[in-house]
This record gives C-alpha cells, structure tokens and sequence, in this order.
C-alpha cells in the first residue's frame, strides 16, 4: 500500500487494519506523520519510507517553496528506490492510494508492474479539487491512470466520470469509503461535554478550500433569524488552504462574527471525539466531491448531516433520513435546513439514529476490504494474460 505524502493517514490505517483481518498480509509505505492515533495496535508494517530527509530539515510541514523543491527532488529518488525494494520483496499486488508527481510516478509505476499488479485509488477525479499548489502534481494524472490493472472509486458517478474521460470501464471497480472511527471514540472522555451556554453548535470539519464552500455556509448562517442566530454557534475546524481573513472578513460584513468558532489548524486525532461529540448538526456545503473522508468520519457520532446533493454525499445520504440535501451554492437552501433541523429537537435524534445505523450495519471495513481483495484478483489475473 503506498501513501507517499500521508494524504489520507485514518483510511491507509482503516484499509490496511481491514485487509490483515481477513488475511493478507499489508506493508504501508508512506511517510512520518505526526497525527497518527493507532500507533500501538496495527496488524500491519508501515514503513516511514519516504521524504525522511526533507521531515528532518523541516519538522513543521510548512510549505514554503524550498521544502516543496527538497521534497520533490526527494520524491524521485525515494521512488525509484521503491521500485528496488519492491523487486526484493516481491508482492502479488502494489495498490497506490496518492500519487504526488503523476509525470514521474507512471514511469515507476510501469517498472513496478512488470513485477506485481498495480492497483490505484482514484479519491479525486479532478486531482485535488482544482485545489492543488502545483501544476506539476496534476501533469499527467489522466493519462497514468491508463497504466494500472484494476482502479478504484468510492461512488458511481466517479466511475462514470472516468468512463466519459475513456477509461475502460471494466477496469473500475466501485468499493465505498467506510467510516473513519478515530481513537477513544467509543470511550468515556475525561471531562463532559460542556453545554453550559445551550447553544447549540454547528459544525463545519476537514480542510477549508474552496470547493468545501465555508462561504456558502456563512451567507447561509447569516439568513437564520435572529433569535435562532443568538442560540447558534457555528464551528469551523480545520487548517486552511485559503486566507482565512478573507473568510472572516465575510463573516464581519455578514454580522455574525460574534456567533463563530474559528479553530484553523490541524486538528490532532485525540481532539476529533469532543469535537463531534459537542455538536449538533455537521455541515458539508461542498460545491464539488466524489467522496469525503470528512463524512466518514462523522458517522460514528450520529449526528444529523446537512450536505450539498453532489457526488458521493447522495449515495450514502438519503434526504430526510439522515439530515438534509440541499443544492451546491445556495446559500437560501442550506439557510433552510439549518432552521428546519436546529428548531427540531425530534428530528435530531431521529437523523441522528439513522446516521449511526449507517455507521454500525451499512458501511464495515471487513466487507470493504474483502471488495479491494476482490479488485486484487481481478488485477492479478488480468496480469496473467498479458
């Protein structure tokens, strides 16, 4: 399983953790990540294998232009040597979660092959949203994909997405994203949740970019009326790829600075529980998405979801089951949904329960797991008749 940069550390782990319970054996290659909460109990080998040179240099990810320059020079070397370790040891299959360089990383990719399947996760179908730093990073992402034995996407609209962009369409298997249960979900925490205030909290989670649509969410908050505003907290948690400024600028024009939780920063894992746990309704006014990690997350905590009617929220939300679906874009329609569910202390709990029988008896990383083992299969006897 290869992860260069740790993109997506909770769903390598879940993945892997998955695959070894219904016996394969999984060795992780990816890089040192600070967050990682399952350190003591993994049924796998993960392998800090790459960038070790640019995390000493920079502790701090911070992503000014020379770290970028160190780590993609770094890059090339470390997969080359991947392709050298994984001669020697010699696997049935190399599933590829993220592939940083696509220009560079095909050529590898096609060295590997002549030893093992290759298989890749396709979690965007337009490379990172549009919201990538680097024109290099998105060089030949469509082209690459052409390499592989077997793809994976999360939803059907991804594998129609890349059949339109000529794809075969028998290479794509559709395998869903399971929930991402962080540590101490299921744990009694040291202190109570406090809702000394009574107000009651929105939660916006993950990464803020542009597609997420915190604008959106904003303008929306800002049509609530005025009572429901004073009774309302909205939080946004996360680090950002935007000027947070320019988003809280928004808010003081709006008038509703005063009613706004900004925590911008990564959000370490033990932190994640509380975070859910003290919310009411969790918010994805996402103007674009094949699938969202961020939704997955939210499932154990069964917490009405309020999501835009795009991509993979429509194949594992039904509307007025587990919250509301609302047009991307429209401030007016989420404004809605946010009064509907917020004066309705019944439908909470009503979505909320739905939300987590999704988490306990719809979405299981065994069964996903035996569905990848199944792509594997496909891949490995593809490679047969070559």
């Amino acid at each position: 399983m290869i992860d260069p940069s740790a993109f997506t550390p909770p769903y390598d782990h879940h993945l892997c953790t998955g695959l070894s319970q219904v016996g394969h054996d999984v060795t992780l290659f990816t890089t040192n990540f600070e967050y990682i909460g399952w350190e003591n109990k993994i049924p796998y080998d993960k392998l800090e294998f790459f960038y070790e040179n640019t995390n000493k240099m920079y502790p701090e990810r911070d992503q000014n232009w020379h770290r970028q320059l160190i780590k993609g020079s770094e890059h090339i070397l470390d997969m080359f040597r991947l392709s050298r370790k994984i001669k020697k040891l010699n696997p049935d299959v190399v599933h590829f979660q993220w592939l940083p360089l696509p220009i560079l990383d095909g050529i590898i990719v096609k060295k590997i092959k002549n030893i093992a399947a290759v298989v890749h996760t396709v979690h965007d179908t337009k490379p990172y949203h549009g919201a990538t730093p680097s024109r290099l990073q998105v060089l030949g992402s469509r082209s690459i994909r052409k390499v592989f034995d077997e793809l994976i996407v999360h939803t059907e609209e991804a594998k129609s997405v890349l059949t339109e962009r000529g794809v075969q369409n028998s290479k794509i298997s559709v395998v869903p994203h399971g929930p991402l249960d962080y540590p101490n979900v299921d744990t009694e925490t040291d202190e109570p949740v406090s809702q000394s205030d009574n107000k009651q909290t929105i939660l916006f989670f993950g990464v803020i970019k542009e597609y997420k649509g915190v604008d959106v969410l904003l303008r929306a908050f800002a049509k609530l009326t005025p009572e429901l505003q004073c009774q309302t907290k909205l939080k946004i948690a996360g680090s950002s790829s935007l000027e947070i400024n320019e988003l809280q600028e928004l808010a003081s024009d709006l008038g509703i600075e005063q009613y706004i939780d900004w925590d911008i920063r990564y959000i370490p894992d033990e932190e994640v529980p509380k975070l859910f746990e003290s919310a009411e309704i969790v918010v994805f006014p996402y103007r674009n998405a094949d699938q969202s990690g961020a939704l997955m997350t939210t499932l154990p905590y069964g917490k009405p979801i309020i999501a835009s009617n795009v991509g993979g929220f429509a194949e594992v939300l039904s509307d007025g089951t587990h919250g509301r679906l609302v047009e991307p874009e429209s401030s007016e329609s989420l404004s809605m949904a946010l009064e509907e569910i917020l004066s309705d202390e019944y439908k909470q709990v009503q979505m909320g329960n739905a939300v987590l029988d999704l988490y306990e008896n719809t979405y299981s990383w065994k069964k996903i797991a035996k569905q990848t083992a199944n792509v594997y299969e496909d891949a490995i006897d593809s490679t047969k008749l070559l």
